[in-house]
């Protein structure tokens, strides 16, 4: 049975480049993925058979199949562990997919990585609370 993932409601991306950055809007931490990284979240939400991707990913690295295919599932129980990726219905939709005719191959390879790059906490003046919520007032630690 194919199982398909789609983006938690509570993430907002932004690419910059090659790399994507992911925020968790729910807990205030941002996340950031290497080239590698952010092709293969588009292909992991392309909503394709993984051997497709597999295929489609190995013309771009030349690398072996089978490390791909590891790389790549490894890679979805990260992104789904961070509450990134949730799991979807089995039925698959029609969505737009992620081209990669436009990149240049063959890339050079390096296993795709999820970078934990901090918390909302850290780039703003308002006082949050440990949830990363915004706070009314400021923050008081209890005694």
């Amino acid at each position: 049975m194919q199982r398909y993932l789609r983006v938690s409601p509570e993430i907002t991306t932004r690419s910059f480049g090659a790399e994507l950055v992911i925020l968790n809007l729910s807990s205030g931490c941002f996340f950031g993925l290497c080239p590698a990284g952010t092709l293969f979240w588009h292909k992991l939400l392309d909503r394709n058979p993984i051997a497709q991707s597999i295929e489609q990913l190995s013309v771009l690295f030349q690398v072996d199949h089978q490390q791909l295919g590891n790389d790549l599932r490894n890679f979805a129980v990260k992104l789904c562990d961070a509450g990134l990726l949730i799991p979807d219905s089995d039925l698959p939709r029609s969505t737009p997919q992620f081209d990669l005719r436009p990149i240049s191959a063959p890339l050079q390879y390096a296993s795709p990585e999820l970078f934990r790059l901090g918390h909302l906490r850290d780039l703003t003046s308002v006082p949050l609370r440990p949830d990363g919520s915004v706070a009314s007032s400021p923050v008081v630690s209890p005694a």
